[in-house]
């Protein structure tokens, strides 16, 4: 067979050999079935939250009790800012009261000495004892400087006890009405009234009635309480009252009533009628 009669013979299809360096083509995935390969989505179980101007991520389950711990330690810091705020105006009233206390202790001493300068005879001592005489006017004179600053220092730590004393009950008012607003539902001038009327009545004083309402809390949600209670009692108490009656109405009769005639002026058959009713009467 010559080279061009065996270049014009058919062929067997060759194969072709895959390259094993070739990308596979994607596996098509089947309904429910996740394409193999591919990573399933995981559930983040993880919140971020925020304390004290800073992010973290904690796990869900732990949420409430950081809350929880969050709220304990904002609490815990809320109550030492108040006692430290407490225990520095206690301080300065304690400060005030000494300051007025060593005050007046200083009058009262300087009371007593000068009482006993005011027994000496200053002319009879000057002619005796001129140089002793002056010493001891100089001596007075000092002394009676002293008490004089004294009843100035006496007279300012009064008026600072005094003005920290309005201050801190102007706060106590304040500080109790946004309780009272608070925890009493409905709080009212009207309310007020009524508790203030109601405690006159169980033998409360008026000024210990008013101290309470403005400085008191708790005394005020407990009278407020038993008005409740009473207020309830007086209802329950009360006899029933019979329901009203209602009037029923007058049934109007259709067409206007007929006046008797006189019989002589009445026709035959009126006049029949009428007999028929005087002798159904008289039986």
């Amino acid at each position: 067979m010559s080279d061009i009669e065996a270049t014009n013979l058919p062929t067997e299809p060759t194969a072709e050999v895959a390259d094993p360096n070739a990308e596979l083509p994607p596996e098509t995935a089947t309904d429910g079935e996740q394409p193999q390969g591919q990573a399933q989505p995981v559930e983040d179980d993880h919140e971020e939250v925020e304390r004290e101007g800073q992010k973290y991520r904690i796990p869900k389950a732990l949420k409430g009790e950081f809350l929880m711990q969050q709220d304990y330690t904002r609490k815990t810091q809320e109550v030492a800012e108040t006692r430290k705020s407490l225990e520095a105006e206690l301080t300065q009233v304690r400060k005030f009261n000494d300051d007025m206390i060593n005050a007046k202790a200083e009058v009262v001493a300087l009371d007593k000495t000068l009482a006993q300068y005011q027994q000496v005879d200053w002319t009879t001592l000057a002619s005796q004892d001129p140089v002793k005489a002056q010493q001891l006017w100089i001596d007075y004179s000092q002394l009676k400087d002293r008490r004089q600053q004294a009843v100035q220092q006496y007279g300012q730590a009064e008026h600072q006890l005094t003005l920290k004393s309005q201050q801190e009950f102007a706060k106590r008012v304040e500080e109790t009405k946004g309780v009272i607003q608070r925890d009493i539902q409905g709080w009212s001038p009207e309310l007020e009234n009524n508790l203030f009327g109601f405690a006159k009545t169980i033998g409360f004083p008026d000024d210990r009635i008013k101290l309470a309402m403005a400085t008191d809390p708790a005394s005020v949600k407990l009278l407020h309480m038993a008005y409740q209670a009473s207020q309830m009692l007086k209802k329950a108490t009360q006899p029933p009252q019979a329901p009203a009656v209602t009037p029923k109405p007058v049934p109007k009769v259709s067409g206007a009533a007929k006046a008797d005639k006189d019989p002589s002026e009445m026709t035959d058959k009126e006049f029949a009628a009428w007999r028929r009713r005087q002798i159904a009467q008289r039986r």
